[in-house]
């Protein structure tokens, strides 16, 4: 009898405890279905994707304006809902707009996206870019060091006349595409004068340079040089982000403007691409703007070093080494090749898939 009066006590217990309350993620409720998986929020998957990529643009193309008129997102990298952030600009920042937005456009059709980037290039084309006379001419600046200036003239770290010209590279490919959309000269005029400075000074790359610096003084020349840890001095010479580069040279070249078609560097290893074969055709797509294809470690010593993961890259790197004697496979397994060092300001790209024969790679004879 003490047991069933237990036992009722239990239930009537569990009838009378409040209900558990719906887990939280962020913002919302978490929503399920039937069997218990997550489904979005905001309703069906379509729906709701549209209904996020709605309210990120919302978000943007009604954020507050800053004391001196400045939209917040053209001179700060972090949002505060309450106050101003002490950082100005995002190196890549407007040049990461532009590219989302471009696509944005293409998804809404909404003439405001457009005009907001017009807005935006125009913005840091009237405010932010080198002086023709300056040894690296017309390039743009990437960071306000004074944050309500109005004016970009700096670097984020080292401070002002200092540029970045991976990011130069960057904001010209996407005037390149602006101009298409938009069909006006000026865009294009500033990414054929960004390409020309760019090729002016590009330089073989080795061990510790990229063909363009990492930070370099805009009006002097000279290369950003930082004292390290242990006394010892390094340049700011390195950095793998050339792929708007690739971009702004690739799109130059088909409409024949600028100085020259393509750097030299960047030319070989593209013609050679375009003759492998059919079946070589992954090996391709990954040497197209490089000299070396390497798989060891997650980040590379050489400046024109990447990362293949590629489902059985080893292999066929083997076999187009075989069948095209400009290729030669080498053995990177010395001590070093892949050592993750300070000095490197920025990883090289890595390329998803499985790690068959890391220590392999492929480099233009």
């Amino acid at each position: 009898m003490n047991y069933r009066i237990l036992a009722l006590a239990l239930a009537f217990a569990g009838l009378a405890a409040p209900a558990v309350a719906a887990e939280v993620l962020i913002y919302h409720d978490i929503q399920t279905d039937a069997s218990g998986r997550i489904i979005p929020w905001a309703g069906p998957p379509a729906k709701a994707y549209d209904h996020i990529v709605r309210l990120v643009w919302n978000f943007w193309i009604k954020m507050r304006q800053c004391p001196n008129g400045v939209p917040y997102y053209m001179q700060h990298q972090v949002w505060k809902p309450d106050q101003d952030d002490k950082r100005g600009l995002g190196g890549d920042q407007i040049n990461m707009a532009l590219s989302s937005w471009t696509l944005l456009y293409g998804y809404l059709g909404d003439p405001a996206v457009r005009q907001n980037m017009i807005y935006m290039a125009d913005y840091w084309l009237d405010h932010g870019m080198s002086k023709p006379s300056d040894v690296w001419a017309n390039l743009p600046y990437p960071y306000n060091t004074e944050l309500h200036s109005g004016q970009y003239d700096g670097d984020m770290m080292v401070g002002k006349g200092y540029l970045q010209p991976d990011k130069a590279a960057s904001f010209g490919a996407e005037l390149v595409v602006l101009w298409k959309m938009t069909q006006n000269q000026r865009y294009l005029d500033a990414a054929v004068k960004i390409a020309n400075t760019l090729v002016r000074h590009v330089k073989p790359g080795d061990n510790d340079n990229s063909p363009w610096p990492y930070r370099v003084h805009a009006v002097t020349g000279e290369v950003r040089q930082v004292k390290s840890d242990d006394g010892g001095v390094y340049l700011a010479s390195y950095t793998t982000n050339w792929t708007g580069a690739l971009r702004l040279f690739e799109d130059l070249a088909a409409l024949g403007k600028g100085d020259v078609a393509l750097p030299p560097h960047a030319t070989d290893s593209r013609r050679l691409a375009q003759d492998l074969s059919a079946e070589d055709q992954q090996v391709g797509a990954l040497l197209r703007g490089r000299r070396t294809l390497v798989g060891h470690g997650n980040q590379c010593r050489h400046p024109r070093l990447v990362h293949p993961r590629a489902s059985g890259v080893g292999s066929q790197l083997a076999r187009a080494s075989e069948r095209h004697p400009r290729l030669e496979l080498q053995d990177v397994r010395q001590p070093g090749v892949g050592e993750v060092r300070r000095r490197r300001h920025q990883r090289a790209d890595g390329i998803q898939g499985a790690r068959q024969q890391p220590h392999l790679a492929i480099r233009l004879s």
